[in-house]
């Protein structure tokens, strides 16, 4: 069983703890309303043939989420969008996004392989997925981040994303890996 709700109520945060459900890390709201500079390295949309590289990516990066690493590879439509980044020929890390009902955007997931992180591919593929949502009349784009994950947290504000709310997760009877 899981109960989510606002950082910001604790009356529900405790009702919850007193019913026995266990505090998890929170996930923190953002949303850009800005216009971004574009890509400059070049993205393309992930295929069938990166399900071994991009699939296994996501299952080291993301254990135990709503996505599976097969799912992130072979569910894209329309609507719902991977695009892949490359190092010397092989996909080096990934970025998920979709059109929600509402016409806003939201960036699913974002991955970079370890041996190729901090050379600015994961703010080029946030860049490439806020031009293709633009591109597609999205706006706002929202995400949630692990508010432990202060990395991704930095990456994000720093490319013009503002906090708007952290969302708690209380669960009982299991975790998330």
């Amino acid at each position: 069983e899981e109960v989510a709700s606002e950082q910001r109520f604790e009356r529900c945060q405790a009702w919850a703890i007193e019913l026995g459900f266990v505090a998890q890390p929170g996930s923190l709201a953002l949303v850009l309303e800005v216009e971004l500079e574009g890509p400059t390295l070049a993205t393309r949309l992930v295929t069938d043939a990166d399900l071994e590289l991009v699939g296994g990516m996501h299952e080291r990066l993301f254990p135990g989420t709503h996505a599976t690493g097969r799912q992130l590879v072979e569910d894209g439509d329309d609507d719902h969008v991977r695009l892949v980044i490359e190092v010397d020929g092989r996909p080096a890390g990934y970025v998920a996004f979709e059109i929600q009902p509402d016409g806003a955007g939201y960036i699913d997931f974002l991955g970079v392989a370890e041996e190729v992180r901090r050379r600015g591919l994961a703010a080029e593929l946030v860049r490439a997925a806020v031009a293709a949502l633009h591109g597609r009349g999205s706006s706002p784009i929202h995400l949630t981040v692990r508010d432990d994950n202060v990395a991704a947290r930095n990456l994000y504000l720093s490319l013009g994303f503002r906090e708007e709310r952290v969302i708690r997760p209380l669960r009982k009877g299991f975790t998330l890996i």
